[in-house]
């Protein structure tokens, strides 16, 4: 819920000339649509991220796909801010000619004992919103993707993929056009009151003051919601890897995204993802990890993933596939509990401090519809 603000407190924007209006901690796409949401409404902003440059960990070590909001429960944040998010995104993709393909997907029942659960999945992303949605037996299917195994499939045509770079420097352009100033190498250290302000020291970069904070630090979120006064939360990074098929071998294998019916809560399951630059994916893999940053240690070999890829295409050879990227989930549940909502709340301890934590698939679609919510949050406090 929203702070207390009576209707009649007074726009005290400009009272404060050495402050700006909102910092951002964090520079992913979460944090960068949020920027550019509250630049172009008018809104002093500063966007701090700790790398050298914006999106370089959870936005673009991922698969790249415009999710329907087939699989979240209704109501959710997860599906609201999907099914919302998957029409804003792919808007803005157009708009900053961001590229991007509608190639549809495809969420298979490789075995007949499958079926009741893809037509659960069907029935949750009908009432979510997810558009267009269409039950295939197993001969529309297979005439679609004539490599897989299938006895049923849900196509979702409105599914997609975007190049996650191309996203992150456009939507960062764009925002700064707007006003947005971002600086990297800007690792928060501490948040602290200064009378109604806030004050954001950074290891390398000094200090700034702030009317409100937005907390969008992904994988560090749950560090940086504890500098807000709330330490409820713990990140339990989560490592997906990939791997991809040999050029040679991938054309023709799929012609959209093939995904199988997911199995248990971390994950999606492996599926086949053909991206923008023209690799087909295998993956990703979910394995809770002990540290944000260990992307490499102990790699998955290519025989796991060729031993859950063959399920859905029994052409694939092992000799077909190479390790490929891997990236890190913000998981808000450590590993063997149900799957967690994202969260986003102010601070029990400032009013003026916006927390978003675990956001995780599909937190990429879901980025521009975060940041409408994210404006209307800091427009209740600020005015």
């Amino acid at each position: 819920m929203p702070p207390n603000k009576s209707s009649s407190t007074p726009d005290t924007r400009h009272e404060h000339k050495d402050a700006v209006d909102v910092a951002i901690v964090g520079g992913g796409i979460v944090g960068l649509f949020c920027g550019l949401y509250l630049a172009q409404a008018g809104y002093e902003c500063v966007l701090l991220e700790k790398n050298s440059r914006l999106g370089e960990e959870t936005s673009t070590r991922n698969s790249g796909v415009f999710h329907a909001g087939l699989y979240y429960p209704p109501g959710s944040l997860k599906a609201r801010l999907c099914v919302r998010g998957k029409i804003l995104i792919e808007e803005w993709a157009r708009r900053l000619n961001i590229s991007h393909d509608i190639c549809g997907k495809l969420l298979v029942a490789v075995e007949p004992c499958e079926v009741g659960k893809l037509e659960d999945i069907y029935k949750c992303g009908s009432e979510n919103g997810a558009q267009d949605l269409r039950m295939l037996d197993a001969s529309e299917a297979s005439r679609m993707e004539p490599n897989i195994k299938v006895a049923a499939a849900l196509l979702s045509p409105r599914s997609g993929i975007v190049d996650q770079s191309e996203l992150i420097q456009r939507v960062a352009g764009y925002a700064e056009s707007q006003g947005l100033l971002t600086l990297v190498g800007a690792e928060v250290c501490a948040i602290e009151p200064e009378g109604e302000l806030l004050k954001i020291s950074t290891v390398a970069r000094g200090s700034i003051a702030a009317r409100f904070v937005i907390n969008a630090a992904g994988l560090h979120s749950d560090k940086v919601a504890a500098m807000t006064g709330d330490d409820s939360h713990r990140i339990h990074p989560c490592r997906g890897e990939y791997c991809t098929v040999v050029p040679s071998r991938a054309k023709g294998l799929v012609s959209g995204l093939v995904y199988p019916v997911p199995s248990n809560a971390k994950s999606l399951g492996v599926h086949f993802t053909p991206t923008i630059a023209g690799e087909l994916l295998v993956g990703p893999s979910a394995m809770y990890i002990d540290k944000k940053d260990d992307y490499e240690n102990s790699r998955l070999p290519e025989n796991i993933f060729f031993e859950s890829g063959k399920r859905l295409l029994p052409g694939l050879k092992l000799s077909d596939l190479r390790l490929g990227i891997s990236g890190i989930r913000p998981k808000r549940i450590p590993e063997g509990q149900p799957a967690a909502d994202f969260f986003i709340d102010y601070s029990p301890e400032y009013k003026n401090a916006l927390n978003l934590v675990g956001i995780e698939s599909p937190g990429l679609t879901a980025s521009p519809a975060i940041g409408e919510l994210v404006l209307k949050m800091v427009k209740d406090v600020l005015g």
